[in-house]
């Protein structure tokens, strides 16, 4: 596959197995490896990649990428990688005030990383999801973990509410 003008004039060569769009780019892929062309037919990133996919986190657009079987994550229009390929898995997790962070599994645990790619909680728990904690009139986005059995609670900026394993469960009174 490639593209043509309306004119029939090959904008992107014809030589890709499969091309779609995301978020305006073009994702063309050649012999098995994904690349990337701009909106404007330009080639950004050659075809590298296993597996990629593109999408919004905050206000910047970030490319998850895949290579020799684990997932990474790059700025998309600097090319700055924020968390290296070294994931099995690794989601966004928006939290609306608090901002936006990157959930990543590696060796069967999760751990949560900033926008910016910086830990805030390491990869050592076999859950990891966001809580809503009502304190008084106020709600405020945490983090719950759980490891062996055991649960805890982290602040967004990675600050331990609950110490993960000592309980099973929590609860405000």
């Amino acid at each position: 596959y490639g593209l043509l003008s309306e004119k029939g004039a090959e904008i992107i060569p014809c030589k890709y197995q499969e091309i779609k769009t995301s978020h305006g780019y073009w994702l063309c892929c050649e012999k098995g490896k994904w690349g990337i062309f701009s909106s404007d037919y330009d080639e950004l990133y050659p075809c590298q990649f296993q597996s990629v996919k593109l999408a919004k986190v905050g206000e910047k657009l970030v490319l998850y990428n895949k290579d020799k079987g684990l997932w990474g994550v790059l700025e998309f229009h600097t090319g700055k990688e924020l968390l290296g390929n070294k994931y099995a898995s690794i989601s966004n997790v928006d939290l609306g005030q608090a901002g936006s962070f990157y959930k990543a599994c590696r060796d069967n645990n999760y751990g949560l990383y900033a926008d910016n790619g910086v830990m805030v909680i390491p990869c050592e728990f076999s859950s990891i999801k966001s809580v809503n904690i009502k304190f008084g009139s106020v709600t405020k986005p945490m983090i719950e973990v759980s490891k062996n059995g055991t649960k805890g609670l982290f602040e967004t900026n990675g600050v331990v509410v609950i110490k993960p394993g000592k309980y099973t469960s929590y609860s405000k009174k």
